[in-house]
């Protein structure tokens, strides 16, 4: 028989609690009274309180903390600091979970309950985002359109993301599904239904038509069965389990893999030539911004005031004014010190990993 005190009760609520708080830093809700950030101060500040086992400061958590110092740095420097407040909103409460993560999460008990908890947000948030999909086809067939997919993908927003974003938030999916893999591998239940997760999540991926998540997807599978083969199961059990797995993916891909190979391209359709035209332009015009203030950079979120008058957008040379990619926008919102950073942090990561 389980007997439940009060500890236990408590220590479920504060685990609700930090899930939830995850929940709203993934999905932003409108929050003009800063509510969640408050809420993290509290709960941190209760935490440090109360937490009587010992504490060591490592790389990593100077890391976070540096960025979210530099983010008010920067905006107190910024040439257009109403941009930058929702970024230093973003960035003050996240670095508030990451210490809430690092002060309690100190025992597996309470970090295989929480990532379950997720895993099974993400299972359930993979099947809204595949019916998401189909909504997205049937409006397509409906305009004569559903016989390119792919070539109106920009349109597609699961769960109101960018494209690219949710591509972005999927793979880090995988890799929530993969550490409660772990946490879990003695419960076959757990397995089976991670296992079906993990399948939704590669679906959703594939059905964005990236040609970038599609090169971090690989990555990831090739792992993924580098590891598997090495875990002890019967190898005929290994392949079976492999086999299957291709075969509900490839049927899941049937009615769209020309769209699929076709995404796998890098300038086959007018939209992949006017995309890789698009960030080579947004590069040089990076560039020659940065010059401009190379240390400190404009301020987060103004990567757009900066590059935008060079990339002529009256004319049809520019496909987008996002940043082609992370290190891009990094350099003209933060300059070298934001690099430096970053270098910092991920030396750190790739220290303890």
């Amino acid at each position: 028989m389980i007997e439940i005190s009060v500890k236990h009760i408590g220590q479920f609520f504060c685990i609700l609690l930090i899930f939830f708080g995850g929940i709203l830093l993934i999905f932003k809700p409108e929050d003009t009274c800063f509510f969640s950030g408050w809420f993290a101060v509290v709960f941190l500040s209760i935490l440090l309180i109360y937490t009587h086992s010992d504490f060591k400061i490592s790389g990593l958590d100077i890391c976070i903390f540096l960025f979210g110092l530099y983010d008010v740095f920067s905006l107190l420097l910024s040439p257009n600091p109403i941009v930058g407040y929702p970024y230093l909103a973003s960035s003050f409460i996240g670095v508030c979970y990451y210490f809430v993560l690092r002060f309690y999460l100190n025992t597996e008990d309470r970090i295989k309950s929480l990532i379950k908890w997720y895993s099974v947000f993400i299972c359930l948030v993979s099947i809204i985002a595949l019916y998401s999909f189909s909504l997205f086809v049937e409006n397509l067939s409906n305009v004569g359109w559903d016989n390119n997919v792919s070539g109106f993908k920009f349109l597609y927003r699961p769960l109101g993301y960018l494209n690219n974003v949710w591509n972005t938030f999927s793979i880090v999916c995988l890799g929530v599904l993969g550490l409660c893999g772990w946490y879990c591998r003695d419960s076959r239940a757990w397995l089976i239904f991670l296992y079906v997760a993990l399948i939704l999540v590669i679906i959703n991926i594939l059905f964005s038509f990236s040609r970038g998540a599609n090169l971090a997807l690989s990555v990831f599978l090739l792992g993924s069965t580098v590891l598997f083969f090495c875990c002890k199961m019967s190898l005929r059990k290994k392949i079976g389990l492999f086999i299957l797995t291709l075969s509900i993916i490839a049927f899941a891909l049937i009615p769209y893999y020309e769209d699929v190979l076709k995404s796998m391209h890098w300038g086959e359709t007018v939209s992949q030539q006017r995309s890789v035209s698009g960030r080579i332009a947004s590069l040089y015009a990076a560039w020659t911004v940065f010059k401009e203030k190379p240390v400190i950079g404009f301020g987060s979120g103004n990567y757009s005031l900066a590059v935008d008058p060079l990339l002529f957008e009256k004319e049809n040379v520019a496909f987008t004014n996002f940043a082609p990619n992370i290190l891009v926008q990094l350099g003209v919102e933060k300059g070298i010190t934001g690099f430096l950073i970053f270098g910092l942090f991920m030396g750190y990561f790739f220290g303890t990993l």
